[in-house]
C-alpha cells in the first residue's frame, strides 16, 4: 500500500527526495555494518594472528576484509534471489539452527543450570 501511495499521490520531486533519503539511509547502515565487522575481525583475529603488525597493516587488512565481506553479501543476496522462499523464512530457519546450537553450548558449559549430563 505504501509504494502505491508514494507513486500515486506524491509529486515527482518529493518522491525523488524520499527515494534518495531511503537509499542514503540504507547505504549508511550497510557502511556501518561493514565497518564494524571488519573492525571486529581485525581486532579479534588479525591482531592475535599477527601481534607485531603495524597500524598501516591492520588498516590494509580491514579494507580487504570490507571488500571480501561486501562481496560475500552480494553473493548471498544473489543466492537469496534465486530461491523460491522469502528472506524472512530463510532467516528463521538459519537462526533456529544457530540458536539451538548456542543453547546446547550454554547448557554444556553452565553447571549452574543443572542440565549437564
Amino acid at each position: 500500500m505504501f509504494p502505491y501511495f508514494l507513486s500515486a499521490h506524491l509529486p515527482p520531486g518529493v518522491l525523488g527526495l524520499l527515494l534518495a533519503a531511503l537509499t542514503g539511509a540504507a547505504m549508511t547502515m550497510l557502511a556501518s555494518d561493514l565497518n564494524t565487522l571488519s573492525m571486529v575481525l581485525v581486532e579479534d583475529f588479525y591482531r592475535s594472528a599477527r601481534p607485531a603488525s603495524t597500524d598501516r597493516e591492520r588498516l590494509r587488512a580491514a579494507r580487504v576484509l570490507v571488500i571480501v565481506v561486501g562481496l560475500l553479501n552480494v553473493v548471498t543476496a544473489l543466492m537469496l534471489v534465486r530461491t523460491g522462499g522469502s528472506a524472512l523464512s530463510m532467516w528463521f530457519a538459519v537462526s533456529a539452527i544457530a540458536s539451538g546450537g548456542l543453547a546446547g553450548l550454554f547448557c554444556w558449559h553452565c553447571p549452574q543450570a543443572g542440565l549437564r549430563a
